[in-house]
């Protein structure tokens, strides 16, 4: 059965990166793990006394980005060397 974006020939992009497992030819966005450790010293600080207004806002320093090698081949995208040496995960 083919997706929504194969049947109108519309590459999509995603922030998730497991919709390139299914939908998204690609998927750029913060690495989820780093945000939850962040998420943690939070709430750390908070639960040791720090005043919540206090805190400095953190901002994501890690993202990753994914591409699905076998949508771009169904939907006749050829995918340059020079992005792919930047992908973090090639789902095939």
């Amino acid at each position: 059965m083919s997706s929504v974006s194969e049947r109108n020939g519309v590459p999509v992009a995603a922030y998730n990166k497991a919709t390139t497992q299914d939908e998204a030819l690609v998927a750029y966005g913060p690495e989820e793990a780093d945000a939850y450790k962040k998420a943690a010293g939070y709430v750390r600080k908070i639960l040791d006394g720090a005043q919540v207004g206090k805190l400095p806002v953190q901002l994501n320093t890690h993202f990753y980005l994914s591409v699905n090698m076998q949508k771009a081949k169904k939907l006749g995208i050829q995918i340059p060397d020079s992005f792919l040496s930047r992908v973090d995960e090639e789902v095939e």
